[in-house]
């Protein structure tokens, strides 16, 4: 196992991170996905379908673990994933990337808000401020005040229903981590992926005219920004609680931003570099606090 002689608070911590810097590069794989004639609902599906391919292989073959999970739980928590991806894709047609990505990344405040009543988690002032901080932060990071004066509405209401399924995603995984090993679940994921995209849009998955190129820009966004990025939030969820998880990972959005400057050579704004800072305190405040308590019937030693 990874990690093994750090405490908790620390170790998921790192674990959250990893999984946010993973994830941070799915933008710039999917334009190049886009770049090289692969359309949206291709592209995801292949990458569910090539994760589940790579985990398969790793847990029958190598761990000799069951591949999937069949608890409701699981089902549950896989639709919520699979359905706020949808939801943030198709709310990205009305709206503009920034505020799209404001809107998303306020899960935190609703994730800290819901853990308190569910969970019974401890909403304490530095949780708060880190909170306050973390959202502040991400709207400079977007830029928001750059975007469109025209809203549309059905963007809106898009955009905010990505947010509160992804928020709802992390509290279960708080709950379900616990029962089931991260990769089996990510490989559970992948495949109501493979099943739910094809099922919301037939006539969009296209596979019959891949190229090599193509194949390999979806092949690392499948082990990228789902194997690995999955896996890592699930374990760090594990560690820290809901709650934590979701604010340290507002972090993303920094990490693509620097992505974008380093790979794509996009400028960035005394706003944005205010913002990516105010993350980053965010995340010390989260990680700060006293010793969180392990989650009951912890699996931990499962997986990594």
């Amino acid at each position: 196992m990874l990690f093994r002689n750090l405490p908790d608070r620390i170790s998921g911590a790192i674990y959250i991170t990893v999984s946010a810097f993973l994830y941070a590069s799915l933008p710039i794989l999917a334009k190049l996905a886009y770049q090289v004639g692969l359309g949206p609902s291709t592209t995801l599906f292949l990458r569910y379908a090539f994760a589940f391919v790579i985990l398969a292989i790793y847990l029958k073959m190598i761990r000799r673990e069951p591949i999937f999970s069949r608890s409701i739980l699981a089902i549950v928590q896989g639709v919520l994933l699979i359905g706020s991806g949808l939801v943030y894709f198709y709310a990205l047609q009305y709206l503009s990337v920034a505020l799209a990505t404001v809107i998303f990344f306020s899960h935190p405040v609703l994730v800290a808000i819901m853990a308190l009543a569910v969970y019974k988690e401890k909403f304490d002032f530095r949780l708060v401020v880190g909170l306050f901080l973390a959202v502040i932060g991400v709207y400079l990071v977007s830029d928001a005040g750059n975007s469109s004066l025209h809203i549309s509405q059905t963007g809106l209401c898009l955009a905010v229903a990505a947010c509160i399924i992804y928020a709802l995603y992390t509290l279960v995984g708080q709950k379900n981590v616990n029962r089931n090993p991260p990769l089996a679940l990510t490989a559970t994921f992948s495949l109501i992926g493979m099943i739910l995209i094809p099922t919301l849009s037939p006539h969009s998955v296209l596979l019959a005219s891949l190229n090599g190129i193509q194949v390999l820009i979806v092949f690392i966004m499948s082990l990228f920004n789902t194997v690995l990025s999955v896996s890592f939030f699930l374990k760090g969820v594990q560690k820290i609680g809901a709650s934590r998880a979701s604010l340290i990972s507002t972090v993303e959005p920094v990490i693509t931003l620097l992505m974008a400057f380093l790979i794509l050579g996009e400028v960035l704004t005394l706003k944005q570099i205010l913002g990516s800072f105010l993350v980053l305190i965010s995340i010390f405040l989260s990680i700060s606090n006293p010793p969180i308590k392990k989650p009951e019937n912890d699996d931990s030693g499962s997986s990594f």
